[in-house]
């Protein structure tokens, strides 16, 4: 797996509420820099009206999140 798409799929999980996950130790710095850079409770508010309104695609929606706070991908 790419690690855009490693670091998409673990802020989505971040996102929903997960705090515990498994992943290949070569992405560990990568995730942790995302993690970081992210304000948690904004990416769970804008999970929650991704979900509510089930417009489009969540990666989409979370790569925009990303670009739009200066998350780091």
């Amino acid at each position: 797996m790419k690690l855009d798409q490693v670091l998409i799929d673990a802020m989505a999980l971040l996102g929903l509420g997960v705090r515990s996950i498994s992943m290949e130790p070569s992405n560990f710095g990568a995730v942790k820099a995302m993690i970081v850079s992210a304000d948690d409770s904004r990416l769970r508010s804008m999970m929650d009206d991704v979900l509510a309104t089930r417009s489009g695609s969540v990666r989409g929606a979370l790569r925009r999140f990303a670009e739009g706070d200066s998350i780091e991908l």
